[in-house]
């Protein structure tokens, strides 16, 4: 939203469930067949510190906002015990909610021996910093009061303080009652919380009340509560939690006359918050199984979509490092399809869990240069009794069309700026240029360097070595990779069990699924970090949909819950207005908060223009990036119409008006322009197209405070690895996704013991809409479906794109860098 500010994610949740609880009560009223209302002492028995501050506030049965902090399925029991008149007096309640959605049902004994049941519906939303909710009312018994109507709202601006407010009145009106509770942890954490509540009744039975208290942690899952009630009552809790169960107990006592007692208890099911048990278990460590078979992407489908997600991926080893139930991993790399850069962060990340005392075991069946690669940073490598390791070396080719179109009657006319811009030559020569070829084999040169260094390093080889098993031997059985020293073991991955037991990991392994994920308790909204995707060629609706993209960005700047902005580019650059149009988008985010870009396997050319304006570039060392120039390109009929025996005809107003008419290409689908462009029309665009570098490398230069010369000595169209890139001053660090969040995490001032949620941008629908009829018709799962080859996709964006300047790779080619294909 540009010109006013954008609604925050309270805001939008808010309006989200105004209709809902409104559709709520029309709902229940008419099912309401008897009301009770119980005075907040009552309600708030169970619990052993106010709403508001309390873990899980029963669940939405006081506080209906509690519903919208809720991040899972959780239900309570509670009961208590009260000898009154030398009668054990039991009242019990059953409490159960998904996130936004509670349900509550509580058996009272009320004075004069009354007997009755009271229930509650509500609903509640909200972002953490502020939680609002509606509830519904009703009870059956001996008594027919009038339904009641709950309203109540959560306040947690940050890790230090809560607030929270409930208004319960009955529909009549007669009874009315205002409750608010006050928490504060001076150390901004739950090792120490405070807290204090009132409430004040108008025709409740009970005028007022109040408590104050304090909780303190003692270990992970084991709390300690103690309270003052209404300057009569003292209170004194325990709160034991065991993973995703835990034992809440209270004891009561009057100081006034009789000074009776009862006790108050919760049994509570849900997700896990912490396990007290834990310093009393054997240290039973295990390994988290992880099978990569699939293809791991930026993104992926939550439905019909075997792609792993990085981010997620990244997540999920990060948790290995930082769980002390698990003492490493084990990785199956059979099947496993990945880019060169995410392989490299992969690799990475498996060397921090090294470097942090973890072991990291690999299995693969056939590997060649990319995944062996990755597999040599394990401290065990396992390789398939029939399996294969072949390290091939790197090399970057393309298909070369200019004699097919000499064949066919195609044309072409090309204008670059400058020597190593490339990208036209797969139509408009039968072979790689001097320059074009200069800079493919410097690609190839670091790709190969680095896979040497990496694995000679972690496999204690010489590099003398690893040359000659590249170039003498290239293929390795299994027993010819041990005596080698590129393999540990010879066995399947059904053996991974026994080698992580003899690893350390008695436990033996476990899935994902069965790890202990423990929610967070801290206060408040976590800092917020955006990670917005670019991905493909740079086109204003398809490809990194750059019209959409740079609404988001301007949206993302505006949104005061979102502390920092990471862009993911991954794109060859494309069109130059739709790269600027999110470059200035970009521009305007960085006015307002951090903005870092994150470069995966391409960030060239446009996708180099739409990375500059941030506060700094990550790159991988297998970063294809720089780029910086333009090119120029015209294809027209040179006896293809005539050979077909079609013939064309027209009329026109204007001498340039007939520059796009032609004879539509078969399988293309994409016109063919009937003529050559003349000298008059070739001078004028290369004039479009010098302005175009000049105002690229301008840009360029402001945006990473050099010189336009220091610039131009990096650009006129040459491609650099992300290391090189980064010598040259076109990128700021090395280092994956990752290293971006926490480069963002530095720049928005979010201290790094701080949990934070990360967003991704575009949202995701639960399957691909475009893929649907194609998988129904095939019967494969989405992107599964063999592709149509590069150059086709490629020349079709060159015909949709005829004769207008572009920011652009050579898309072919770019499929066969790096170690492997």
């Amino acid at each position: 939203m540009i010109g006013a500010a954008a609604p925050t994610l309270a805001d939008a949740t808010v309006t989200r469930f105004r209709p809902w609880c409104s559709a709520l009560v029309i709902l229940i009223l008419p099912l309401s067949t008897a009301a009770q209302f119980t005075p907040y002492a009552a309600r708030t028995q169970f619990l052993q510190s106010p709403p508001g501050s309390s873990p899980t506030g029963l669940l939405g049965y006081i506080n209906p906002a509690i519903l919208g902090r809720l991040t899972a399925p959780e239900n309570v029991i509670g009961w208590s015990t009260e000898r009154a008149r030398a009668k054990v007096v039991n009242d019990w309640g059953i409490y159960s909610a998904f996130p936004h959605l509670g349900f509550g049902a509580v058996r009272r004994h009320g004075p004069g021996d009354v007997e009755y049941n009271e229930y509650r519906l509500g609903l509640g939303g909200g972002d953490g910093a502020i939680s609002s909710g509606l509830a519904w009312g009703w009870s059956s018994g001996d008594t027919a009061p009038d339904p009641v109507f709950v309203a109540g709202v959560v306040l947690q601006p940050d890790r230090s303080w809560s607030l929270g407010t409930t208004w319960t009145a009955t529909t009549d009106g007669d009874s009315r009652e205002w409750a608010g509770d006050l928490g504060w942890r001076p150390f901004a954490s739950t090792r120490l919380s405070l807290f204090a509540e009132g409430a004040l009744g108008w025709d409740t039975g009970d005028r007022t009340y109040w408590s104050a208290g304090a909780d303190a942690r003692l270990l992970p899952g084991f709390h300690v509560t103690g309270r003052y009630i209404d300057d009569r009552t003292i209170s004194v809790g325990v709160r034991l939690e065991f993973g995703e169960a835990g034992l809440w107990t209270q004891g009561q006592r009057d100081r006034g006359r009789g000074g009776h007692s009862r006790g108050l208890h919760l049994l509570r099911f849900g997700p896990h918050r912490g396990d007290a048990a834990t310093p009393l278990l054997p240290d039973r460590p295990s390994f988290l199984q992880l099978d990569l078979h699939g293809p791991v992407r930026h993104r992926a489908y939550p439905l019909f979509d075997e792609g792993r997600p990085l981010l997620d991926l990244l997540r999920t080893l990060r948790r290995v490092e930082t769980d002390p139930s698990l003492s490493g991993v084990a990785l199956n790399l059979s099947g496993l399809r990945i880019d060169a850069a995410m392989s490299w962060e992969l690799r990475q990340r498996l060397q921090a869990l090294r470097d942090n005392g973890n072991t990291v075991i690999v299995y693969i069946d056939r590997a060649d240069m990319r995944r062996y690669h990755l597999a040599s940073v394990a401290d065990v490598v396992v390789l398939d009794p029939a399996g294969l390791i072949v390290l091939q070396g790197v090399a970057a080719g393309q298909v070369y069309l200019r004699g097919a179109l000499d064949k066919l009657g195609i044309g072409s006319q090309e204008w670059r700026y400058h020597e190593y811009k490339s990208a036209f030559e797969p139509v408009n020569r039968t072979g790689m240029s001097e320059r074009d070829r200069e800079q493919w084999q410097a690609l190839l040169e670091d790709d190969y360097g680095r896979a040497r260094h990496d694995i000679t390093a972690s496999r204690s080889l010489a590099a003398t070595a690893f040359d000659s098993l590249v170039n003498d031997v290239t293929s390795l059985l299994p027993e010819d990779a041990l005596e080698a020293g590129l393999v540990d073991i010879i066995g399947r991955w059904p053996m991974m069990e026994q080698i992580a037991v003899q690893h350390g990991g008695t436990g033996g392994l476990v899935e994902t699924s069965e790890l202990n994920h423990t929610v967070v308790e801290d206060w408040g909204a976590p800092p917020t970090l955006a990670v917005v995707y670019a991905l493909g060629i740079c086109a204003m609706d398809s490809g990194i949909r750059a019209r959409a993209l740079a609404a988001e960005l301007r949206d993302l700047a505006e949104d005061d819950g979102v502390r920092a902005v990471v862009l993911r580019v991954d794109s060859p650059g494309g069109d130059p207005l739709a790269s600027d149009l999110v470059a200035d988008a970009a521009a305007a985010c960085r006015l307002q908060k951090p903005v870092i870009v994150s470069q995966a396997r391409l960030a060239a050319s446009g996708g180099y223009w739409i990375s500059m304006e941030s506060d700094a570039i990550v790159a991988t060392p297998a970063t294809i990036t720089g780029s910086i120039g333009v090119i120029g390109g015209w294809l027209y009929n040179q006896g293809f119409r005539e050979r077909l025996g079609l013939s064309v005809d027209h009329v026109q107003i204007g001498d340039h008006a007939d520059l796009g008419l032609g004879l539509p290409l078969p399988l293309l689908g994409r016109p063919l322009p009937d003529r050559a462009l003349t000298d008059e029309e070739v001078q004028r665009t290369d004039r479009v197209l010098t302005s175009l570098y000049d105002g690229f490398v301008a840009r360029v230069a402001a945006a990473r405070k050099r010189s336009k010369a220091q610039i131009d000595s990096a650009a006129r169209g040459r491609v650099w690895a992300g290391s090189a890139a980064m010598e040259q001053g076109l990128v700021d660090t090395l280092g994956g996704l990752r290293t971006a969040l926490q480069l963002a995490r530095t720049r928005a001032g979010i201290s790094s013991e701080r949990p934070v949620r990360v967003v991704e941008w575009p949202q995701l629908s639960w399957f691909s809409f475009r893929d649907w009829p194609a998988m129904v018709r095939t019967g494969l799962p989405a992107r599964t479906q063999t592709p149509p080859p590069s150059w086709y996709s490629w020349l079709q964006f060159r015909l949709d794109h005829n004769g207008q300047p572009l920011v652009l790779l050579p898309q072919p080619v770019l499929e066969q860098v790096g170690p492997g294909h």
